[in-house]
């Protein structure tokens, strides 16, 4: 992946819990979900929660 080569170690990403093409997109690049943030990030004005993935490089 072009992170490793770039020395990137972490990569992080937040989505929209119903974005379920997003959420299976980023699991098979070998994102795993962390957490769900509870009413973090807002849409049109309203709360909304986010589900946190994260990458980690293979090298370390």
């Amino acid at each position: 992946m072009e992170a490793d080569k770039a020395g990137l170690w972490t990569l992080q990403t937040s989505i929209f819990p119903e974005n379920r093409a997003s959420s299976a997109l980023h699991h098979s690049a070998g994102y795993r979900t962390l957490a769900v943030r509870t009413r973090i990030a807002q849409l049109d004005g309203v709360w909304r929660d986010t589900v946190l993935l994260e990458r980690r490089s293979e090298k370390n």
